[in-house]
């Protein structure tokens, strides 16, 4: 697929699932919320997330790849601070405006490649699943170092899957472009390896869906629940021929 037809799913899929009442009863069970993300931070992920930040003090959060503004929301609900979403699907963003009046949070439809347009500095930037359409990983990487405040604190989470030979070698190797960016950079960074939880993670999604079919029908979501499952299955296809990794990546400036 091309950039285009990606962000075009997106901002079909993302408004639909944010609406869709079936679709919070998934999220529900794979989170132990109701928060509607795009990615694959199962339960777990979601509350190392929380754990991880909870320690830190920040007073202006960047979340590269919002959505529909659900996490953001979520880590910054119960802290003085500011924070700004941005996600190429418009459509997205328009819904984070809509249901955002509190003054702490602003949204942007913005591209990934277009960081450097960004004129304020974070001490907590995100990107969850977010970076799989940079067009120049390294360049992506030191953007986001340059919007960092002093003593700042990144979080990337990413699955690469070979979904061309392209990228075969390196995920042969155990790792992914992001790997490979911030060592080229010289960047210190941890990574700690969720691969086995990408395959729960896919099955119970799967599960969860198809334990909702019947909702997402009635109320007229049914190519959602076709949408859903067809991921589902394709992730867990290439999964099953270990031709994927997912990391989490944690970085302190």
């Amino acid at each position: 697929m091309t950039k285009d037809e990606i962000i075009n799913d997106f901002n079909e899929f993302l408004p639909t699932a944010y609406r869709s009442k079936a679709n919070r009863a998934v999220c529900t069970e794979l989170y132990g919320s109701s928060i509607v993300m795009a990615n694959m931070m199962e339960r777990e992920q979601l509350q190392r997330l929380y754990t991880e930040i909870a320690g830190l003090r920040y007073s202006n959060v960047l979340d590269i790849g919002c959505g529909t503004g659900d996490l953001l929301r979520s880590i910054t609900a119960e802290r003085e601070c500011t924070g700004l979403g941005i996600d190429f699907a418009d459509r997205a963003i328009a819904i984070c405006n809509e249901h955002t009046g509190n003054g702490k949070l602003r949204f942007a439809a913005l591209d990934i490649d277009e960081l450097t347009t960004i004129s304020e500095t974070f001490d907590l930037i995100i990107a969850i699943d977010s970076l799989f359409l940079a067009a120049d990983m390294q360049k992506v990487m030191r953007d986001m170092l340059n919007l960092c405040k002093k003593n700042a604190t990144i979080i990337i989470t990413a699955s690469e899957y070979a979904f061309d030979e392209s990228l075969s070698e390196l995920i042969a190797s155990n790792r992914t472009r992001i790997d490979v960016a911030l060592t080229a950079l010289q960047i210190p960074y941890a990574a700690y390896e969720y691969t086995a939880q990408e395959t729960a993670y896919w099955q119970q999604a799967k599960s969860a869906v198809e334990k909702h079919k019947d909702e997402f029908i009635a109320e007229g979501n049914k190519s959602l629940y076709e949408g859903r499952i067809e991921e589902a299955d394709a992730a867990l296809a290439i999964l099953n021929n270990n031709q994927a990794v997912r990391k989490w990546y944690v970085i302190h400036t």
